[in-house]
């Protein structure tokens, strides 16, 4: 399954654990509009932006 996150705040922090712990899971995008927590959460989670 793929699957967006978007907003990035804590509930969707929440969901990002939930999708990791799950292989069949494939998180292939996120969208949050303000850019310091779409960098503290790129950080928190070593996530790769293009």
């Amino acid at each position: 399954m793929k699957a967006i996150i978007v907003g990035l705040g804590g509930r969707a922090r929440s969901w990002i654990e939930v999708c990791h712990r799950n292989a069949e899971v494939e998180i292939v995008g996120y969208i949050e509009p303000v850019p310091e927590q779409r960098q503290r959460v790129a950080d928190q989670y070593n996530i790769q932006s293009d």
